[in-house]
């Protein structure tokens, strides 16, 4: 079996920010209770079991006109909020 999912994707734990290969611990808890220690040897069966769900890395985006957000299940860009010139003179007249 082809050991690529390690270092292909990332992996979050029950819906959290997901983490790399080298961050997951060395030792899993499956659903049956046992424990899985050396992550070496963790098939991507044994993760999923112990909660560890792969995701798509990071995807490329602009990080100057964009934003990255894990949203608990996937990655999330949007647009990120330039306030413009026009913008500031409006908020600055509704203050009055």
């Amino acid at each position: 079996m082809s050991q690529d999912f390690k270092y292909n994707y990332w992996y979050s734990f029950q819906g959290e920010y997901p983490i790399i290969w080298d961050e997951l611990p060395n030792r899993i808890r499956l659903s049956n209770a046992l424990t899985r220690t050396d992550k070496e040897t963790f098939t991507l069966d044994e993760l999923r079991d112990a909660g560890y769900t792969p995701v798509d890395k990071n995807p490329n985006y602009n990080d100057e006109t964009h934003v990255c957000n894990w949203n608990g299940t996937e990655w999330e860009i949007s647009p990120r909020y330039i306030e413009t010139e026009d913008e500031e003179l409006e908020l600055e007249s509704s203050d009055d």
